[in-house]
């Protein structure tokens, strides 16, 4: 983005508060839909824009000041609270002098908590940290969401652990620690996701509450998570009962409480072959129980009892991979120990960034080859089940003969016949390494969100202002949620090709004749002969397959137009590759973004 150069560029332009009051800055953070500093930023960096066309030098280097402020994301790390926190190192004193005259006139409680932040990062004034503490509760109200509750979470963080810095026998923290219990005790259990793990987990940490209520209210939450199947959930919120007897030093119920968080995933493997007859992923996850009763330790009878198990459902599902064939190869368990190995005992980025790199899209040339080989040892398949037909029985497409006279009909043939083929190595790299990749990160790390953000964050793939749908995304998949992630990434795919096209000055929209622009699908920009300029072939021609091709998997269409059910989307080895694929690019254009990153 240019405003970081625009600010070291005019960092010498004089500004007072003044100057900020004559641009109507806090009109501009008004009309944003979404009360976070990433909804800001954006549209402070397409006012910069503006001022940049206008010559504007004062103002340019208003809204670059207030672009850089507010692009930092604030994240749940106590040390390093914000990502790209550098950058307020940028800010030059006489700015901050300035910002420092606009704090009390402030409206909005997120823009105030983020400049009286900054502040206190800066000046260490703790007149600001008050300041920003109680602006933060403001901003974690509006932002509360029972459906999206990360964004307040984040906030309430940031506010009890900044007012801990200031002192925990302060006014201050007594105030944020009461507000936080307020939420608990408000959601009583029954809020849907992790809002009230994720607070007492705050709680815990500085030993706040009435342990013996807060182990009763996780036990609540655990026993109706287990009532929805809703595994995952489950399991923290055990844990979280165990560290509540911990604090209390009721060691036997303690061990109990983890003795049911590591049940959690025997009977998630239940759901796994009683509704998928999928021995593969129940295999993986009887694994991850004996490895949580060997950490509670001498429950030498129960992990006999699941190492039986184990060996049952291991030998199920090697039958199962043979049913997953790339030409006559199955999947030998020695590539699945190998790409647990790939990313074990790695630190949570480390081994996230080890899983997008684990495979790479299949080669054009040789997926070519493969058919080729195919049709000429068996003429008679390019004949046969020439139509392609949907879930209903209904035909949606007619393929073309590879023995076609017509060359454009001999090409589309091969490339339809590519596009199935691609589909196998999908199927083997899903069940042979990306899924047992991804099991063993969740079964090391408790992966958060903000996890996920320092490899879409000043990335030149994802715009700025969709970090977040990005990283919320990648983050269901992670977890196994791949209802979500599959709607949540997508539509950003779709924008962050035309951005990429974009931004290399190609153009991604129409113009009729009555002065309309309409923005291009997928459908055209995916075919764009100059985007593989910027994205490989391969995962171009990988993306064509899973998103718009009638012989691949048409993802988009399918999904757009609810053709695809529940039961799919949990099970489909297509949908969790492309959540792999995408994780992919983010980490190829996250490297080429830093082009010194180590990584």
């Amino acid at each position: 983005m240019f405003f970081m150069s625009t600010l070291f560029k005019f960092g010498s332009v004089k500004l007072n508060k003044t100057d900020f009051d004559e641009v109507n800055w806090q009109e501009v953070i008004s009309k944003c839909k979404k009360k976070d500093c990433l909804c800001y930023c954006t549209c402070f960096n397409s006012r910069a824009e503006e001022e940049k066309s206008n010559a504007n030098l004062k103002n340019l280097a208003i809204f670059s000041l207030l672009s850089i402020v507010t692009m930092p994301i604030l994240w749940t790390k106590k040390e390093e609270p914000f990502s790209s926190g550098y950058l307020f190192d940028s800010i030059d004193d006489n700015y901050l002098g300035v910002l420092k005259e606009l704090v009390p006139r402030i409206l909005d409680a997120e823009m105030k908590a983020r400049i009286s932040d900054i502040l206190w990062i800066r000046k260490k004034d703790p007149d600001y940290a008050t300041i920003a503490v109680y602006s933060y509760i403001e901003s974690s109200k509006i932002l509360e969401n029972p459906d999206d509750f990360m964004s307040s979470f984040i906030r309430l963080n940031r506010a009890v652990n900044l007012a801990a810095s200031i002192g925990k026998r302060s006014k201050l923290f007594d105030d944020t620690i009461d507000y936080i219990e307020t939420i608990v005790k408000r959601n009583n259990g029954e809020d849907k996701k992790f809002h009230s793990i994720y607070l007492m987990e705050l709680l815990q940490e500085y030993k706040k509450g009435n342990f013996e209520y807060y182990a009763s209210l996780s036990k609540k939450i655990a026993l109706t998570a287990e009532n929805d199947h809703y595994w995952w959930k489950a399991k923290f919120a055990w844990e979280t009962k165990a560290k509540w007897h911990r604090l209390s030093r009721e060691k036997d119920k303690e061990r109990e409480a983890l003795k049911y968080a590591a049940e959690t995933y025997v009977k998630n493997a239940e759901d796994d072959i009683g509704i998928k007859s999928d021995y593969i992923n129940a295999s993986g996850r009887i694994e991850e129980a004996i490895q949580e009763y060997r950490r509670v330790g001498n429950e030498d009878k129960r992990v006999d009892e699941l190492h039986l198990l184990l060996l049952e459902y291991q030998s199920k599902s090697t039958s199962q991979m043979t049913q997953i064939p790339l030409f006559n190869y199955s999947i030998p368990i020695a590539i699945i120990n190998q790409a647990r190995e790939f990313v074990m005992e790695k630190a949570t980025q480390d081994a996230v960034f080890a899983l997008a790199s684990i495979v790479s899209s299949p080669k054009i040339s040789k997926l070519r080859d493969d058919v080729e080989k195919v049709v000429n040892e068996n003429p008679l398949s390019d004949i046969i089940l020439g139509t392609l037909v949907n879930e209903a029985g209904k035909q949606i497409y007619k393929k073309k003969s590879m023995h076609s006279e017509k060359p454009d009909d001999k090409e589309k043939a091969t490339e339809d016949e590519m596009f199935k083929h691609a589909k196998f190595y999908h199927l083997n790299f899903v069940v042979g390494i990306i899924e047992p990749a991804r099991q063993q990160i969740i079964q090391e790390h408790k992966v958060q969100i903000e996890d996920l953000l320092p490899i879409v964050s000043s990335n030149l793939f994802v715009p700025a202002g969709r970090e977040l749908i990005y990283a919320y995304g990648l983050h269901a998949g992670l977890i196994g949620d791949f209802l979500t992630s599959t709607h949540l990434l997508i539509p950003q795919l779709e924008n962050s090709i035309r951005y990429v096209l974009n931004s290399n000055g190609i153009i991604t929209s129409s113009l009729d004749i009555s002065g309309i622009q309409n923005e291009h699908g997928l459908n055209n920009t995916l075919i764009k002969e100059k985007l593989t300029e910027f994205i490989p072939e391969d995962i171009v021609f990988d993306l064509r397959g899973l998103l718009i091709e009638r012989c691949g998997s048409n993802l988009r269409h399918r999904m757009a137009h609810g053709l695809i059910d529940f039961q799919e989307y949990e099970s489909s080895l297509e949908v969790k590759y492309l959540w792999w694929l995408t994780l992919n690019l983010c980490y190829i254009w996250k490297v080429f973004s830093e082009p010194h990153n180590e990584r």
